[in-house]
């Protein structure tokens, strides 16, 4: 809001109460603002919490929390600063909260609404406002804001114009001010997210916090730095679609770039510190236990919504409802089978509600946004630790519903699941081969099919309350994650991605990593001829990312002294143990077993097989085609004895020294 007053209009009101105006209108105020989240529960009785006048320009402000009340839900409180302003220069009727009978040239709005109030709310973070000296007002800044904001400006003022649960306003060229509308007592997520991240857990790929401001012990905003993007990831996904880029190269890069960004971040979130509200730690049985519950609960009310005779569904969410309460006892008994096979988990702090568009595409880079987590959920269950897997599963479902959009949008849905599939293998590899350390694969995967499950029935209460004619998007993704053969054609593709050693990236490259801290330089050398030098890293280790290089390509490292050495992580070594590493693709196999659901133990017919002493030829293939033959004698399962990569051609598999490399003598690892 600009402009400047009309000289024939009548004097400014001063000394007005400008609480007692507000309170008679903010009711029917709250039901028409996007951010209120209580509108489906009526009209509420709203009161005053806590209030303190603000220096505005030459306006008269009010800095004021209230509450709202409901009958049969918890009260709401919120923030909503007031001020009386020109009725030409309140150009938004959406800010106006009242007129003025004894002012018609005025009226009574949203503080944040006037540019003066925006800019002055600024300044005050600028210049820090100690809480005990403003009336429980609190501003503090953090030494970026500095170069931020030039001292003294008058800042241009830009307001969004997209719905959201909080409001944001640019300020100037390289700031943004969150106004956070639903207030909980504590510290916001926003904020402490924000303030980790850009310290202890050095994460660059989120804005640079600012300053903040607090009132009545709640955290009531948030400044940040801008950053200069091309929109949100789904915005800038569905507008590749839309000009039939979705699978160029530049599309494919960006998505691998969040996957390593998220990587990044839940390395971050999971540094070791003092802080107790982000030192990580391992989930208890408690935890487990209520994670379940919550689960069974949310099923049980997906069940109890899907079967109101007040919701209208088409045949495909129809059909699509009735096999999910069919299957009800079924989804709970898989989903803690899940759960049982899922441990150990470390517990750290996490987005909470990551999809597309939390993401910023900024260039061929993904800065991560918007920390609160899920509105709808307490602040005390947007601060917990949790299993960082829960933002993949968010951002999975959100690659869903991406293509769910598209399919509406072209008819072309075989289409879309395709590129679903391969934006969420994109992303995986990517994360999984960016982790510090690589979680055991079958652990992540339950996780990863608990949460999305739980993600999806998340996601089914929400359209059934808002979007009922998208409810097949969520219902589908329950049963994509329940039965992925029908997705998948019953045979699917795996790997297990290391932090070290040659790992294929996503637009096809190959990283190579080694961990060498006693060496000041490493060099690679490629299939005999090229050498290379790699980039010193962080702990002692050396990366190069080589476009050169490909699977079948052959590698040794070169130490400073000259020496050649295999990869200690290589999974092959077609020439012995001293001779030179194979890059290997493991997703280039294509599994079969996506039914198989395992056996009990009691039916256990253990066979020991050496693998070199069992067939007469000693290898892998012969030791599968006598398979039929162990299972006509009753064995039902095998253990198999090491196979881990030794010098020569024959031994007990005590003595390996490559131990991610199964020996050459018994076949490659395909």
């Amino acid at each position: 809001m600009s402009g400047s007053a009309n000289p024939q209009a009548q004097p400014k009101p001063a000394g007005m109460d400008l609480v007692h105006l507000a309170l008679p209108q903010l009711p029917a105020y709250l039901m028409r603002q996007r951010w209120y989240p209580a509108k489906d529960s009526g009209v509420p009785r709203v009161s005053l919490v806590a209030s303190v006048p603000f220096p505005a320009g030459d306006g008269q402000a009010v800095v004021a929390i209230w509450q709202a009340e409901i009958g049969g839900r918890l009260p709401v409180r919120f923030f909503l600063p007031l001020m009386v302003l020109e009725r030409d220069v309140a150009a938004s009727d959406a800010a106006v909260i009242a007129t003025l009978p004894d002012y018609p040239d005025f009226v009574l709005v949203d503080a944040t609404a006037s540019d003066a109030f925006v800019r002055a709310w600024v300044r005050q973070m600028e210049a820090g406002l100690p809480g005990s000296d403003a009336g429980g007002l609190k501003a503090c800044n953090a030494p970026a804001i500095r170069t931020a904001l030039p001292e003294a400006a008058d800042w241009p003022i830009r307001r969004g114009t997209a719905e959201q649960s909080n409001t944001s306003i640019r300020i100037g060229q390289d700031a943004i001010l969150k106004i956070i509308r639903t207030l909980e007592q504590g510290v916001h997520p926003e904020l402490e997210m924000n303030r980790f991240l850009n310290g202890p857990g050095k994460f660059e790929a989120v804005p640079a916090l600012l300053g903040w401001a607090e009132f009545a012990g709640m955290t009531v905003s948030v400044l940040q730095g801008f950053v200069a993007n091309q929109g949100d990831g789904w915005s800038w996904l569905l507008a590749a679609f839309r000009d039939h880029r979705q699978d160029d190269e530049a599309v494919r890069r960006w998505i691998a770039r969040l996957g390593q960004r998220t990587a990044q971040m839940h390395d971050a979130l999971g540094v070791e510190t003092s802080d107790p509200d982000f030192q990580p730690r391992l989930a208890t049985r408690e935890d487990i236990d209520r994670w379940s519950g919550d689960l069974d609960r949310r099923l049980r009310q997906v069940a109890g919504m899907i079967s109101a005779p007040g919701l209208s569904l088409d045949g495909n969410a129809r059909r699509l409802a009735d096999a999910l309460l069919e299957r009800q006892a079924e989804i709970t008994a898989t989903a803690n089978a899940w759960l049982a096979d899922a441990m150990p988990v470390r517990l750290t702090r996490h987005h909470g509600d990551f999809h597309l568009g939390q993401v910023l595409v900024a260039g061929d880079d993904a800065v991560i946004v918007d920390f609160e987590g899920e509105p709808l959920r307490s602040l005390a269950e947007r601060r917990a630790m949790h299993a960082p897997v829960r933002d993949v599963a968010g951002m999975l479902r959100s690659f869903a519903y991406a293509a769910a959009t598209v399919a509406q949008d072209s008819g072309d849905a075989e289409g879309a699941r395709a590129w679903q599939a391969r934006a969420e293998k994109l992303f995986l590899d990517a994360y999984l081969g960016s982790l510090r350390q690589a979680p055991y694969r079958r652990t992540f995967d339950n996780q990863l099919r608990f949460f999305l499950l739980e993600k999806a029935l998340y996601e089914v209460v929400y359209e059934a309350g808002n979007r009922p004619a998208w409810i097949a998007i969520p219902l589908q993704g329950v049963f994509d994650v329940m039965t992925p053969s029908e997705s998948e054609g019953g045979s699917c593709r795996r790997s297990h991605a290391m932090p070290h050693g040659a790992e294929i990236q996503p637009d096809g490259g190959v990283r190579f990593r080694l961990w060498a801290p006693s060496s000041e330089s490493i060099e690679i050398e490629l299939d005999g001829a090229s050498r290379l030098k790699m980039a010193a890293q962080p702990d002692g280790w050396f990366e190069l990312v080589s476009n050169d290089a490909k699977a079948g390509t052959r590698y040794r490292y070169l130490l400073p002294d000259g020496m050649k050495v295999p990869d200690p992580a290589s999974r092959f070594q077609p020439e012995d143990v001293a001779g030179p590493s194979e890059v290997i693709d493991p997703s280039a196999h294509v599994w079969h077993d996506t039914q198989w659901r395992g056996r009990p133990w009691s039916d256990a017919v253990i066979y020991e097989l050496h693998v070199g002493a069992f067939t007469q030829a000693g290898d892998f293939r012969a030791a599968i085609d006598r398979l039929a033959h162990l299972a006509e004698l009753g064995v039902t399962a095998i253990e198999i004895m090491p196979i881990a990569d030794f010098s020569g051609l024959r031994n007990w598999g005590y003595d390996g020294v490559l131990l991610y490399a199964p020996d050459s003598s018994y076949g490659r690892p395909e």
